[in-house]
């Protein structure tokens, strides 16, 4: 990533209409070649000084107002050797000085920038239709195709904040040869990320595909809110054992190991939401008891879920036969708060006190016809439908 600024007044400037940016790209060559994204100028996005070439050590000068040819993917420029010749010669005091000077004895020199070319024997096909799509504030799946059969694998590689100074991701176990999807989970949220992506084999790779951008989204915030779980990880982590608490305040999901909690699963039905079998077994996912989860005489909670049940037969051995918990409070405690299903298919906000039976929960022959939010405070309860 160059540190070079805006470009340079006393040098000529040429802008191409053309790609990597939409905008076109101004170059300009002053003893090197740079170059900056038309619409985001201050910047720059490519920078490299010409050295001279066999070892002769030092910069090519460029002419002032010189302009670079820009065709066929690559950038051509001229320069040549700082005319200088050098001397000694003894002055009037008896010293002897050493002194420089111009002469026009010195070569020129044409400097081309492009595509490395493809090694021997490397994959001649290059991915094509790269896109990239934010899934959340900790994911961007990569999608792309490819018509070789030369390749053995695939290199993705990354840069953040432009379309340039990309590198290789370390993915492990690598892309095999006919992956056309990737899910990138090492990004922060609320950050621009580009990506290319190369066919490789034992002899090099491809040339990079068209680049394509993402944002990630930002992280969920709400005032007061202490604990979040979007129970999304069937989209990144279809095997996950846990459920993260996007608040940041630590209070992680996690399924239990127990014989009889086997069938709760990330790998959801839809949209990567956990799926819980919940007939004739114990199926959950718990949060290890905090103080600021704890009830007090100043600190009360509501409690919130989306539900889409597909059967609601509950435990028919169990304290209220029939009944499915949805989300509960203090549950190894003896004092549950929460919310439920009852086995005749009504919501209920259960406390200490009691059980607030609420609507019915849109239930049809066992199943609810579309995702219900419903939400418990105290001991009001409310639910509506999408």
């Amino acid at each position: 990533m160059s540190t070079q600024g805006s470009p340079l007044f006393t040098s000529g400037n040429f802008i191409s209409a053309s790609s990597p940016t939409s905008g076109g790209v101004v170059w300009q060559v002053n003893n090197g070649i740079f170059a900056w994204d038309a619409n985001n100028v201050p910047s720059a996005i490519f920078s490299a000084n010409a050295s001279l070439p066999n070892g002769q050590g030092g910069t090519c000068a460029s002419a002032t107002w010189a302009l670079p040819i820009v065709d066929n993917g690559k950038v051509y420029f001229s320069c040549f050797q700082p005319p200088t010749q050098t001397g000694q010669f003894v002055n009037t005091a008896g010293q002897t000085v050493t002194f420089s000077q111009p002469s026009d004895n010195k070569p020129g020199y044409l400097f081309v920038y492009g595509p490395a070319p493809v090694a021997t024997g490397a994959p001649v096909e290059t991915p094509g239709s790269l896109s990239a799509t934010a899934n959340s504030a900790n994911q961007i799946t990569l999608n792309w195709s490819f018509s070789g059969t030369d390749n053995t694998g695939f290199t993705v590689l990354r840069s953040t904040g432009n379309a340039n100074n990309f590198s290789p991701l370390n993915i492990n176990p690598p892309l095999s040869n006919n992956a056309t999807s990737f899910a990138d989970q090492t990004v922060a949220p609320n950050t621009t990320y580009f990506y290319t992506v190369q066919a490789t084999n034992s002899a090099g790779h491809s040339l990079s595909s068209q680049t394509a951008s993402a944002t990630t989204l930002a992280q969920f915030e709400e005032q007061g809110l202490v604990a979040y779980w979007p129970l999304d990880e069937g989209v990144t982590n279809p095997s996950s054992l846990n459920s993260a608490d996007v608040t940041g305040h630590g209070h992680t999901a996690t399924k239990p190991q127990a014989a009889d909690e086997d069938h709760g699963i990330a790998s959801g039905l839809i949209n990567g939401s956990w799926s819980f079998h919940g007939t004739h077994t114990s199926d959950s996912l718990h949060i290890a008891d905090a103080p600021d989860l704890d009830f007090t005489s100043s600190q009360s909670f509501t409690l919130s879920a989306w539900v889409f049940c597909l059967n609601v037969a509950g435990d028919p051995d169990g304290e209220h036969p029939g009944e499915s918990s949805i989300i509960v409070k203090s549950a190894d405690r003896g004092a549950l708060y929460g919310l439920f299903i009852n086995g005749a298919g009504n919501w209920v906000a259960r406390g200490p006190a009691g059980d607030l039976v609420g609507p019915p929960s849109a239930k049809i022959r066992g199943r609810m016809s579309r995702w219900c939010r419903t939400a418990s405070r105290a001991f009001a309860i409310s639910t509506s439908t999408e």
